[in-house]
């Protein structure tokens, strides 16, 4: 039997179909972080921050390869860059010196601080061994926009270069936005 006007079949489509649209218009290509808008890329998908999350914001990246996933995530807090940092360090407690990374940056008038560290990530007494760990530190007044990417080792480091192309596109946008008014 065919498909016709009004049968269950047809009304299932239908509804499949329009969900399917829904997801596509639902996912966001930019996101707005403070004054900050990131960009997508094309291979990411965005992902509502969980309830209990202090995350404004953020992305998924599916790594078929190792059936896991890295996640970026966005936050804006006040804490200062050496109390994230001994927060991040603390879920890291067998990291040492040379599993850590620090560079700072400048794009127009604005300052930024990679932080890399490796290893045993630890949160809720859950061991996660070889992971990584990358984030960019945005000043914005008194607060802070924080640029995550975590996840396995190999499949985040991947994605690295992806990151940072992400967060320096935004910021020389914002940058040439002020310099235009």
């Amino acid at each position: 039997m065919g498909l016709m006007r009004g049968s269950p079949s047809a009304r299932a489509l239908t509804v499949f179909f329009i969900l399917a649209l829904f997801r596509l218009a639902a996912e966001p290509a930019n996101i707005m972080v403070g004054d900050l808008t990131f960009t997508r890329p094309a291979s990411w998908r965005w992902e509502a921050p969980q309830p209990h999350s202090k995350a404004v914001n953020g992305f998924v990246i599916p790594d078929a390869a190792s059936k896991s996933k890295v996640d970026v995530t966005f936050y804006i807090v006040n804490n200062d860059i050496p109390t994230q940092r001994g927060i991040l360090r603390s879920r890291f407690p067998e990291a040492q010196e040379a599993d850590m990374h620090e560079q700072w940056l400048t794009i127009g008038k604005q300052k930024i601080l990679y932080f890399q560290i490796v290893g045993t990530f630890i949160y809720k007494e859950k061991a996660q061994p070889d992971q990584f760990w990358f984030e960019a530190v945005i000043p914005q007044g008194k607060a802070y926009v924080y640029a995550q990417i975590h996840g396995p080792r190999v499949a985040a480091e991947r994605e690295l270069g992806t990151f940072k192309k992400m967060v320096e596109d935004a910021i020389r946008t914002r940058e040439a936005e002020k310099a235009a008014e």
